[in-house]
């Protein structure tokens, strides 16, 4: 019988067996189509399956990595990624892994993505995003580009984040289907950075890019390890890894041409970024179709996918086996093998995440022009290219030669580093460049350590493991590369960068070394095994590890017993366990092992505090998750009591409120005596003969926090008054009396109204906020909603008309309504004066710094250190205190807010402090002993909070609404307020389109910036809370006599 005829034959046994499930069941399907018995193939039809499959995967990855890289540059990386040394099954995938490793890597797109970070930033992008600080205040200014470094380093967190269970999922699942929905998403992800518009947000996009790019390059590898034998990968993997060479050369003629855009409307780094992001998500199209191994690659016949199975036998090399295995992850944790190829991943990948994201801007350093610092990637990427190319060639041609070839390719790295340091950087400077352009050696190097640290492992899960740390410690490199450069030392060369490369590449040629030894010994150990090849042609598709099965040949750069190469266990065939093999389980521990051990060979000092900065933010973020937690909570608490009160109300009835007798007086309806009153209200029982008193003058509850906004922007000032009544809707009938008066004093038994009425109380609650003598931004200083539209419209009258205009006060009143102004009319000159050191002094440095930013970059003139003492409208200029005089025809006060603390004077002598705060217990009852039933809470308090505001209210309100229920049941109060960091949390806005949201714990600070989509801040949701549909109202209808009228207020 022919040759084919048993193929033909064995092809139709693998279908008829792989229809019985249950005879087959935890076998991989390897087995299911060769069983465990040597076939005799085809020579002609095995060929032919290699050809098939090399013409559908090369070219997919190669393009996947034009691809990449295009994709790689949206990630604005200042490094780039390595290349798998074998790529995945199929096409797509190739394709995929070439995208995003280009675009993440060294390689094809990851070179090209590290060549156009380099370039983005030459194009505009460092000033766009605000990625270098320029600190003025030396000679000769110095500019920081730390957060250009992280921009870098937080794309391999974000790789390291997703590194491990990305790729034990693409072990047990569908390949196609995870890798194209991931790559989709990923594509989304690149685009999305052209509309980034701080650093804050690039920082968000590069984590997330890099976790949703960990799948692609350790599934590649592990897929790649699938097609081909070991003697195979090494060529094939250099040919598509070579892409990064050619890319570094396109990438940089595509980064060219978009410099030559002039027009349009997004600056050339979008253009680019746009454009990786259609390719990539192209590819992402294509992903879907990648089949999960030779078993069902789809592009073969039937007897080419016998032989393409057959043909890796013989190498121990398994095709697919979707089982995780507990005892393959504790052998690769415990294997040295394992973190000795990390450590010279970790240490030669140092150079791709300094050199390849910051080079254009290095050799710009030589006095060479943008366009010109670009054009120089070309003999670096076509170094990279050709070396690539002859290690891979070489290492499949002759044996034992992979490691020597590594640390060969090892020394032009430490000659280029040594160059650029030593040499002179003189304008135009030959020498430095030459040095920048054969660093580019390093692209064999780590395409070298991936093939052999691939070549020598078995056994699916512990080569998914092995894939994974690879990229863990390739994460490792990247990270720690750009945070070698200082930009306060590049009068000296960087020396921290250069040295550190070359300890870096020094550690390599150790490690290579031993790892060299440590191979041979395993090698020469098994060797004089005695060899069964029936035995031999069974273990090949059983899923052993490399130390399981005494047949697989370590490969260190050797081809043994005709193979070079590693044997990966069985695949999707042999995922049956050994006996006595516990169920598999996903080591997630692990991924912290191989950072550490690397970073401690070179700069961990650098690592290890950016690893603190992370965990103290990650911390801070913990804790406002737990704030919230505790606040949510308390609202279901509530919610849920009212529901209940709703229900008993209902079914028994509810005491009428002329027979409430028992008072329980609330003065002041802002957000802390409104919320005072709808907890009380909606929790007391039905048959309480207690009842809430609310006294308030105003019609509206105030939204003071749209005011600044309002009194800039006309057309929406009607949005600041919200009707009352609603936010205490479902309390029981007679529960609640609402009183529209001012109080005018306070006696220890009653309140006495500015109508004359005295109201009795059993408990009262003092709410009544601050005051601002000067009104509008701040307050409204009057009880009506259309005189304080009115008075709104006024103010909005004055700032349109206004050529100059100047706003005193710098906090956040101040500086919303500056940027507001000079936002909504850029011809007006605004300035605004404030007389402490920073704008925003009460907050962390991070909010002064971008509240400052955020005026600057408007326009907007800033005084500090100094205030206004004198107005001469005639002359139209204001006088400083410096003697300074500044013209303007208009003036906005937003300073001197103080808390409205007169009333509770005449309780106590001692209850009001010097700052006009009311003393409080931790129990928010007034301080004095003799005074058991009076608390207050909000801004009239004195309890510690460093940022007072309508979330501080609030908080203190559900204390004291707890502590008067308490009272009402005739116990003593026990509820306590403890200022909490968390309650300073603000949202400043900077102009009519910018904010920052912001919190910091007194050692920490937190900040996000975002894009304003609603012009009213949404005033709309205040409404709903509040139980009002938004913007009805049938008006105050209010005719009775306003408060005083301040002299000092212009707008009454």
């Amino acid at each position: 019988m022919a040759v084919v005829d048993k193929v033909v034959a064995h092809g139709g046994a693998a279908e008829h067996h792989g229809s019985n499930a249950d005879a087959l069941s935890g076998k991989d399907d390897a087995i299911a189509m060769v069983g465990e018995q040597r076939h005799a193939i085809d020579s002609a039809v095995a060929a032919r399956a290699v050809r098939k499959i090399d013409w559908f995967l090369i070219p997919a990855m190669i393009i996947g990595c034009k691809s990449s890289a295009s994709v790689s540059n949206p990630r604005l990386e200042t490094t780039t990624r390595a290349r798998a040394p074998t790529l995945p099954a199929g096409s797509i995938i190739i394709i995929i892994a070439a995208t995003d490793w280009l675009t993440d890597r060294q390689d094809g797109l990851v070179y090209y993505d590290k060549a156009i970070l380099g370039s983005a930033v030459l194009f505009g992008m460092t000033k766009d995003l605000d990625l270098a600080v320029v600190d003025a205040s030396t000679t000769p200014p110095t500019t920081d580009t730390r957060r250009l470094s992280w921009a870098t380093s937080l794309f391999y967190f974000g790789m390291l984040a997703g590194l491990y269970p990305m790729t034990f999922a693409l072990q047990r699942f569908d390949m196609g289907r995870i890798l194209g929905a991931v790559v989709i998403l990923w594509s989304a992800v690149c685009m999305l950075t052209a509309a980034v518009t701080s650093w804050q947000g690039l920082f968000v996009q590069r984590f997330f890019l890099g976790f949703v790019e960990s799948i692609i390059p350790t599934g590649f590898m592990c897929i790649v390890s699938s097609y081909y034998t070991q003697s195979e990968q090494s060529l094939r993997q250099s040919w598509w890894f070579s892409s990064t060479g050619i890319f570094t050369i396109i990438g940089g003629a595509l980064n060219y041409g978009f410099a030559q855009i002039k027009g349009g409307g997004l600056k050339p780094w979008q253009y680019i970024y746009l454009l990786a992001g259609s390719l990539t998500f192209l590819f992402g199209c294509f992903c879907f179709a990648v089949p999960n191994s030779p078993v069902s690659a789809w592009f073969l016949t039937r007897e080419e996918r016998f032989a393409a199975v057959e043909r890796l036998r013989h190498g121990q090399t398994g095709v697919r086996c979707t089982k995780l295995k507990a005892s393959q992850l504790r052998e690769a944790v415990l294997d040295v093998k394992v973190w000795l190829v990390a450590l010279m991943m970790a240490s030669a990948y140092t150079v791709n995440g300094a050199v390849s994201g910051f080079g254009p801007l290095i050799v710009s350093t030589f006095g060479w022009s943008t366009l010109a610092s670009i054009l120089f990637q070309f003999p670096l990427g076509g170094l990279c290219f050709i070396v690539i190319l002859a290690t891979g060639y070489l290492g499949s041609r002759f044996n034992n030669i992979r490691i020597f070839m590594l640390i060969f390719t090892c020394l032009p790295v430490i000659a280029g580093c040594a160059i650029i340091w030593k040499s002179e950087w003189t304008y135009h400077a030959a020498a430095p460049v030459i040095g920048y352009s054969i660093t580019g050696f390093f692209g064999g190097t780590v395409s070298l350590i991936i093939t052999i640290g691939m070549s020598n492992v078995a056994g699916h899960t512990k080569k998914s493991f092995m894939a994974a740390t690879i990229f863990v410690a390739y994460c490792v490199g990247n990270i720690v590369g750009p945070q070698l450069i200082f930009s306060q030392t590049k009068n000296r060369h960087y020396p921290a960068l250069w040295l550190g490369l070359i300890i870096c590449y020094v550690i390599c040629i150790a490690a290579a070394t031993t790892l060299y030894f440590v191979l041979r010994r395993a090698n020469e150990q098994k060797m004089a095994l005695p060899e069964d090849e029936s035995e031999r042609a069974k273990l090949a598709f059983q899923d052993l590890t490399d130390k399981e099965n005494p047949y697989f040949p370590s490969a260190f750069g050797l081809n043994l017993h005709g193979n070079s190469g590693s044997v990966t266990g069985d695949d999707e065939s042999s995922c049956s366990e050994s006996p006595g093999r516990r169920k598999s389980y996903t080591v997630i521990s692990s991924v912290i092992l191989a950072p550490s051990r690397c970073v401690s060979w070179f700069g961990g000092g650098t690592f290890i505090n950016l690893l603190a900065i992370m965990f103290e933010k990650a911390t801070l973020i913990a804790k406002v998750i737990g704030y919230s937690v505790v606040l949510i909570w308390g609202e279901i608490r509530h919610a849920i009591t009212a529901a209940l009160v709703r229900r008993r109300a209902r079914w028994f009835g509810a005491t009428a409120g002329p027979d409430r007798t028992q008072n329980i007086v609330i003065v002041g309806a802002s957000f802390a005596g409104y919320h005072v009153a709808r907890l009380v209200a909606r929790s007391l029982p039905p048959k309480s003969p207690y009842r809430v008193v609310v006294v308030e003058p105003n019609s509206h509850f105030h939204f003071t926090w749209v005011l600044p906004r309002f009194c800039v922007v006309k057309g929406h000032e009607h949005k600041a008054f919200i009707p009352y009544g609603g936010y205490i809707a479902g309390a029981p009938d007679g529960a609640v009396q609402w009183v529209r008066d001012r109080v005018t004093s306070i006696t220890r038994q009653a309140v006495t109204t500015q109508s004359g009425d005295d109201i009795p109380y059993e408990v009262l609650v003092i709410a009544t906020g601050s005051k601002v003598k000067e009104g509008l931004p701040s307050r409204v200083n009057c009880t009506g909603r259309d005189e304080g539209m009115r008075r709104m419209r006024l103010m909005q009258d004055e700032i349109e008309a206004a050529q100059t205009i100047v706003i005193v006060g710098g906090g956040a009143a101040g500086v919303e309504v500056a940027t507001d102004a000079k936002h909504l009319y850029p011809d007006t000159k605004v300035t605004l004066v404030h007389s402490r050191t920073a704008v925003m002094h009460r907050f962390g440095k991070i909010l002064q710094e971008a509240a400052q930013k955020g005026l600057e970059k408007l326009g907007v003139d800033v005084i500090l250190h100094d205030r206004v003492v004198a107005e001469d409208a005639t002359a139209k200029t204001v006088t400083l205190q410096s003697g300074r005089t500044v013209s303007c025809n208009g003036q906005i006060n937003c300073t001197g807010q103080a808390p409205n603390s007169d009333l509770a004077a005449a309780l106590s002598a001692d209850v009001v402090s010097q700052t006009g705060h009311i003393r409080v217990t931790d129990t928010l009852q007034i301080l004095d002993d003799d005074i058991t039933n009076v608390f207050a809470c909000g801004d009239v308090v004195e309890t510690g909070a460093s940022n007072p505001n309508a979330r501080v209210a609030m908080r203190q309100a559900m204390v004291v609404a707890q502590n008067v229920l308490q009272v009402t049941r005739g116990k003593q109060p026990t509820h306590t307020y403890k200022a909490s960091w968390a309650d300073g949390v603000i949202k400043l806005t900077l102009g009519l389109d910018r904010s920052v949201v912001y919190t910091g714990d007194g050692s920490r600070e937190l900040m996000f910036h975002s894009k304003e989509k609603d012009i009213t801040l949404m005033a709309a949701s205040a409404w709903s809370r509040m139980g009002q549909k938004p913007y009805e109202d049938d008006g105050d209808g209010y005719t009775g006599p306003e408060p005083p009228i301040d002299a000092t207020d212009k707008y009454a």
